[in-house]
Parts: structure tokens; C-alpha cells; sequence
């Protein structure tokens, strides 16, 4: 096992305290820029934790740099910050394409309303 080499434990507290407070504040900030979007807050936080919990991994397993406090919490900082940056504009973007295209997805079964128009083509 490469992994328990490449880690000292003594840090795991402190970079997973730090990740999980920094994903939830972006979550709830990228939650509150698309306020209409139902349960916003929750996918954000999933999405932004997800995203940044593979790419914080592979890095720590590829040796990329050290797992230290000082390297993780800068590197995750930037990721949790792009990543509350991108969630927040598509879910605000999501809704407004819904809103304009409503009628396209307002009846029992919308997959029917878009069979015509995927043959019309």
C-alpha cells in the first residue's frame, strides 16, 4: 500500500477540516446565486465537493507536490474557488434557459414535446 508512504496522517485532520469548511461556504455561495433552483445549495455543494475531492486526490496520489498544509490548502482553495464560480453561473444559466423554454418542459411527459422537433431536422 503507496498511500499510508506518501501521506503523514498527522495532516489529514487539517487538510479535511479545511476542504470540507471551504466547500461549504462555496456551496452556499454558489447556492445563493441561483436562488430559484430547487435544493441550489445541496448540488452545489456535492458538485464543488465531488469535483474537488478527484482532482485533490489524484493529486496527492501522483506525488504532484507534498501533502502538507502548506501546499493542499492553497491548491484547494483555488479549486474550490473556480469550481463555486462555474457551479453558481450554470445553475443561474440552467434556470433561465428552463424559464424561456418552459413550454418545452411543462407537461406530464416532456420527452413527448421534443420528439417533433428532434425529426424536424
Amino acid at each position: 500500500m503507496l498511500l499510508p508512504l506518501l501521506i503523514p496522517w498527522k495532516y489529514i485532520r487539517v487538510a479535511c477540516l479545511t476542504l470540507y469548511l471551504q466547500v461549504t461556504v462555496a456551496g452556499y455561495t454558489a447556492g445563493q446565486r441561483a436562488k430559484q433552483v430547487p435544493r441550489g445549495k445541496y448540488i452545489a455543494c456535492v458538485s464543488i465537493l465531488v469535483g474537488t475531492a478527484i482532482t485533490m486526490f489524484l493529486l496527492v496520489v501522483l506525488n504532484v507536490f507534498p501533502f502538507t498544509p502548506r501546499y493542499i490548502i492553497p491548491v484547494a482553495g483555488m479549486m474550490v474557488g473556480n469550481a463555486m464560480t462555474v457551479t453558481g453561473v450554470t445553475m443561474k444559466k440552467l434556470r433561465e434557459d428552463v424559464k424561456i423554454q418552459r413550454n418545452l418542459v411543462s407537461s406530464d411527459r416532456p420527452y413527448l414535446q421534443t420528439l417533433p422537433h428532434l425529426f424536424a431536422a
